[in-house]
């Protein structure tokens, strides 16, 4: 599964964003500027300089929308005598592809950037004990895809997977096994499996975040993790693929599409307080309107005289926070 998604002919070394799927900053400026609002709400409690850290950039919009928003407040308060500015931009980023496209779009910003292709390079050349980490993770976790288990006769089985050719078009397929052997599964926290339930769990996911808690461990930060998921422990396979704003069969597009998974925020909730970080959750609906959203589509939306130009405003900003739709399906992990 890694390989289809970051090998040299795979989905994230050719597509940007937003040709199979679309994501809250491609969708509303509004979410970008809410964000770096309380940015800069936490820098100016602590009143030190910033260090902005994104997991998986996408095409750079989120970024920039955060910086260009900051950077306006910070000019502002200036203004005032609050001297604060942000030190380094550093984008996790294996995709040659978006790496590019987030050169391009942060080129302007007169701030030390810097790009990893591995967590384990994040603390080169980077001083973080003296100032506020800005860590930003929008749709990034589900990128960490989980490996499944199935339980059969009270145990748990890995559900393995590999490549196979179809014979009748040569073309290449996954195709599935149950590993012979149980696996050694820490699985309390999921109450009264029965036969045949699936269980997935992100393994590098888990060591990433742990990876995080150790580099930040003790400094100050404040974490924004946003996807889609859900925060309870439960049975069920979610793997997906998206196409063309739809879903496809995995099993034949997996390595042309966006594969995907809905992240179960509890079991990284619970890496994160083992450490001794803080940690609220929240829908992404919840989060921003508390973030003030209403209001600022609505002072926006003054400036369009045009009625059905200033409908479509409203309707597309709307979307991030659709109960229906983005707002209670995407959930906001504050961590600090």
């Amino acid at each position: 599964m890694e390989k289809s998604i970051y090998a040299s002919d795979s989905y994230y070394q050719n597509n940007e964003i937003g040709k199979d799927f679309v994501t809250s900053p491609e969708i509303s400026q509004i979410f970008g500027e809410l964000i770096s609002l309380k940015i800069f709400e936490v820098a100016l409690k602590n009143n030190i300089n910033m260090n902005i850290i994104e997991l998986g950039a996408g095409n750079g919009t989120l970024m920039f929308d955060v910086v260009s928003t900051l950077n306006k407040l910070l000019a502002k308060y200036s203004l005032e005598g609050i001297l604060l500015k942000i030190d380094n931009l550093i984008m996790l980023e294996k995709s040659t592809y978006l790496k590019n496209l987030q050169k391009n779009k942060l080129a302007n910003f007169d701030i030390k950037k810097k790009w990893i292709e591995n967590i384990d390079d994040l603390i080169d050349g980077v001083d973080f004990d003296s100032g506020i980490n800005i860590v930003l993770a929008n749709e990034f976790l589900d990128a960490l895809l989980p490996k499944q288990f199935i339980f059969k006769n009270n145990q748990w089985f890995e559900i393995l997977v590999r490549e196979k050719i179809n014979p009748q078009n040569n073309s290449l397929a996954l195709d599935y096994a149950i590993c012979h052997s149980p696996t050694l599964l820490d699985a309390s926290d999921y109450l009264n499996p029965k036969n045949n339930d699936v269980l997935e769990i992100s393994i590098i996911g888990e060591k990433f975040i742990k990876k995080i808690c150790e580099i930040f461990n003790k400094k100050k930060c404040y974490m924004l993790f946003i996807d889609y998921g859900y925060c309870e422990y439960k049975f069920g396979s979610s793997l997906q693929a998206m196409q063309s704003h739809k879903l496809v069969d995995i099993n034949t597009n997996y390595n042309k599409a966006d594969i995907t998974y809905l992240v179960n925020f509890l079991r990284f909730k619970k890496i994160f307080e083992n450490y001794n970080f803080k940690v609220n959750l929240a829908t992404q609906r919840n989060f921003l309107l508390k973030l003030g959203f209403e209001k600022k589509i609505e002072n926006l939306s003054k400036n369009i005289v045009d009625v059905n130009e200033k409908q479509i405003f409203i309707a597309n900003n709307k979307k991030v926070v659709d109960e229906k739709s983005m707002g209670d399906l995407f959930k906001v992990m504050e961590v600090f």
